[in-house]
């Protein structure tokens, strides 16, 4: 494909359809959907899911990036439908419980099948990371589709998330012991109005969002769903599907919230599907599933994103009402600045360690001395030999494998053995302690 006959197109979701209220549908906005349709092999778009598409990237302020080819033969798809897409948007990350970073969001990346291996991805792909190091982002993130696509950009995965179900027939058994630890705090849940749920779900998820390394901050949709502006599936309109629930500690403030939906009568058991948990202290969840539990009729709890070690099974009768389903990589994770990354992250314990990084694309390549104190964690590029001690371990790696060892979802012994990384066998304890997360990396919010 010679390069003057395909062109590029860049915009953000400010334009209108004629005659029609802003950020309504406009046929540029259109194609770009219609182009992502096409590739995760959907339909066409309703009016509500297309008005739902649109809204969310309004909302979120996303940058979409179209590719047109206007070399096709006459009977192709007209060339205003893009034959490649990019989406990226600003975004928060939890590294470490309290400390949030400014992360480059990226979605709808899609090429189409015949227009595949022509380098549309890697210029796409390029190009954002260059904007993201521009706009101060040290890390770019997202959630991927397919497994094999985005190592070679250095993506590692760096989170994951669960879904499970749980039996609920007669209510959610709980020892007792559990029982008391919901009353002993004072936690209460009540059905909050949804006139107050903007205010709780911004509180609730804040509090969540903090305390759990991998987590995404809400994106658009999930704040308009918290608002009843919008259904599950992020089409426009007031909801009267969906539940809320929130957990009040004895001061009345919020302590987490839950977003749950009866999946009809015809379904078998009678199921309530929690799309949304998200509390400040695992009392507070433990309470949220008791009285989702609770629910008359409702003979099981089938959540869609949950944290995999969550407080609830230990708190059970009978741990086997919780029947675990699928475990799946929530968030893959790219260094596009080492050193700003680290200094938010830290250590996981007062250390130091030398990073060897290679990256083929340049933007985490480099020797760094990363140190951690009681007080702040410094990191050094390409420091002196002579200033590097002779015990302070030595770990290398690529990019892929840094990413996936950031926010301790990857033990360094792993790593080690199975060749994605080097280091002294006689280091790998003082590895495993300075990157071991004490919180296994989650993350909820798919976008």
């Amino acid at each position: 494909m010679s390069t003057d006959v395909v062109r590029d197109e860049q915009f953000r979701v400010v334009r209108h359809a004629p005659d029609g209220p802003l950020g309504s549908p406009d046929p540029v906005t259109e194609a770009f959907i219609e182009a992502m349709a096409l590739s995760f092999l959907e339909g066409r778009r309703s009016k509500e899911e297309l008005q739902g598409k649109v809204d969310r990237f309004r909302l979120d302020g996303s940058l979409l990036t179209m590719v047109h080819d206007d070399n096709q033969p006459s009977i192709a798809l007209d060339a205003e439908i893009p034959v490649a897409t990019f989406a990226e948007f600003p975004g928060r990350l939890c590294v470490r419980e309290g400390v949030l970073v400014d992360t480059h969001m990226v979605t709808e990346v899609t090429v189409r099948t015949s227009h595949r291996r022509r380098g549309l991805l890697t210029k796409m792909m390029h190009a954002s990371f260059d904007r993201a190091k521009e706009a101060g982002r040290p890390l770019a993130a997202l959630t991927a589709t397919e497994g094999v696509i985005y190592g070679r950009f250095g993506f590692g995965v760096a989170a994951h998330t669960g879904t499970c179900r749980v039996k609920v027939l007669h209510g959610l058994r709980l020892r007792d012991s559990a029982i008391k630890a919901i009353e002993d705090s004072g936690v209460r849940v009540v059905v909050p109005s949804w006139d107050e749920m903007p205010a709780i779900h911004r509180e609730s998820s804040e509090a969540f969002v903090k305390r759990m390394p991998g987590q995404i901050a809400p994106v658009s949709s999930q704040i308009r769903r918290a608002e009843g502006m919008s259904n599950y599936s992020a089409e426009p309109g007031e909801s009267h599907d969906l539940r809320p629930l929130v957990a009040l500690g004895p001061d009345g403030a919020v302590r987490g919230h839950a977003i749950a939906e009866f999946s009809g009568w015809e379904s078998n058991p009678f199921t309530l599907q929690v799309h949304e948990l998200m509390a400040a202290d695992p009392v507070a969840e433990l309470a949220l599933w008791q009285a989702l539990g609770a629910t008359d009729l409702v003979a099981e709890l089938s959540a869609d994103a949950v944290v995999a070690d969550h407080a609830l099974r230990v708190a059970l009768i009978n741990g086997r009402d919780v029947i675990d389903g699928e475990t799946k990589d929530a968030l893959w994770l790219r260094m596009l600045d080492v050193p700003e990354a680290m200094r938010a992250r830290g250590l996981s314990s007062e250390g130091s360690v030398v990073l060897d990084v290679t990256d083929p694309l340049g933007y985490a390549q480099g020797t760094f001395l990363i140190e951690t104190d009681e007080n702040e964690t410094r990191v050094t590029e390409s420091p002196e030999d002579g200033s590097i001690g002779a015990d302070v371990p030595r770990l290398s790696l690529d990019a892929e494998a840094l990413a996936a060892l950031y926010l301790g979802t990857c033990r360094v012994a792993d790593l080690v053995a199975s060749g994605r990384a080097q280091a002294k066998e006689a280091d790998l304890e003082a590895l495993h302690v300075l990157f071991h997360s004490k919180v296994p990396p989650i993350n909820t919010t798919y976008f």
